[in-house]
């Protein structure tokens, strides 16, 4: 184990948090590197000191007017999330849209018969090909119309 990883597990160490294989790991590291004991140590004093601390006294009403202030801000993020709201289903719908668009039959205004075109180049190229055993090219030329 190294000394990044280390420093990274105190944390969950000191809260009882490690697997047994990591917390054999860590205190392996621990009995041979100083710096991550003088770590250790470091968090330990912090969290004793952080727990001595009593709760600050705040001013009668403070309470209050607290969630006066986070309750009279909420409608500005309300309108907010609206916002995002709708931009979010409009995009959908287009997508929703789009999707729908491109599985409908076309109309035979637009290009229907590549397929057809496609088809007959893949047996042009078939019937050219000298590896294929077959002769020279007898397929016709696609008709256009209907």
């Amino acid at each position: 184990m190294n000394c990044s990883r280390a420093t990274s597990l105190i944390s969950a160490y000191l809260d009882s948090e490690l697997s047994g294989r990591d917390m054999l790991s860590l205190q392996r590291h621990l009995n041979d590197c100083g710096s991550c004991q003088a770590e250790l140590e470091s968090i330990r004093t912090l969290r004793q000191e952080l727990s001595s601390l009593r709760e600050p006294d705040v001013p009668l009403g403070f309470e209050s007017r607290l969630r006066e202030a986070v309750y009279s801000a909420q409608p500005a993020k309300t309108a907010t999330v609206r916002a995002r709201t709708f931009l979010l289903t409009a995009a959908c719908a287009a997508v929703v849209t789009l999707a729908v668009q491109q599985s409908m039959p076309r109309s035979p205004s637009q290009p229907v018969y590549l397929q057809n075109d496609i088809d007959t180049d893949q047996a042009r190229l078939a019937a050219s090909d000298p590896l294929s055993g077959a002769g020279p090219s007898l397929v016709s030329s696609p008709s256009y119309g209907p």
